[in-house]
């Protein structure tokens, strides 16, 4: 779908438009939309990872916060289970939990 506006509605307006009965909506970017977060952060690109209480998880090559889940770059499918155990109460069934547990120190 794609639709031309005057400025950017917003990620709030977005959803009530065109995904009201969705159960989950992944967003990229929207940095000043308060909601739950998975950052991405990459070794290359540096930066901290962020302070924000936000995030729920971290997808990095790099040490993680060790009060918020931290997968592996290459390990999308347990970040989908703890998405899905999280907000919809599904019970993850297709791997193990994730064995990414570097810590910063």
């Amino acid at each position: 779908m794609v639709k031309s506006v005057a400025a950017d509605p917003g990620l709030h307006a977005l959803v009530e438009t065109f995904l009201k009965d969705v159960d989950v909506v992944i967003a990229e970017g929207y940095r000043d939309f308060s909601a739950h977060r998975v950052e991405v952060v990459r070794r290359e690109i540096g930066g901290p990872l962020c302070a924000d209480q936000e995030a729920i998880a971290f997808v990095t090559d790099m040490a993680g916060r060790p009060d918020v889940p931290c997968f592996g770059l290459e390990e999308v499918v347990p970040l989908a289970d703890m998405i899905e155990q999280r907000f919809l109460g599904k019970a993850p069934w297709r791997t193990a939990p994730s064995t990414h547990k570097e810590t910063v120190t």
